[in-house]
């Protein structure tokens, strides 16, 4: 077994950790809840760790933070898109 197949398992589970949210913030429409600082930590994270990765050439932990980016992306796109709905859920 490949030390590589480790570092995807990780990696999957943590992206998986935010797909929950994605689906919450696109049924609802609502992003209220979400922290855009929390996403954007995320993203400065995983673009150290993708270069880590690219310099060690560690595929598992390059591909799986360009992963991440992209879906820490998908949830600052998201509290942008639906920040204009909060306005008008509290009138």
């Amino acid at each position: 077994m490949s030390i590589e197949i480790l570092g995807f398992a990780a990696g999957v589970l943590g992206i998986s950790f935010n797909i929950p949210q994605i689906i919450k913030i696109i049924k609802t429409k609502s992003a209220r809840d979400i922290s855009i600082l929390s996403p954007i930590l995320l993203i400065s994270q995983s673009i150290l760790w993708a270069i880590y990765g690219l310099i060690l050439d560690l595929v598992s932990i390059y591909v799986v933070n360009f992963l991440m980016i992209t879906v820490a992306s998908i949830l600052v796109i998201l509290k942008l898109k639906y920040r204009g709905s909060e306005l008008r859920v509290k009138k």
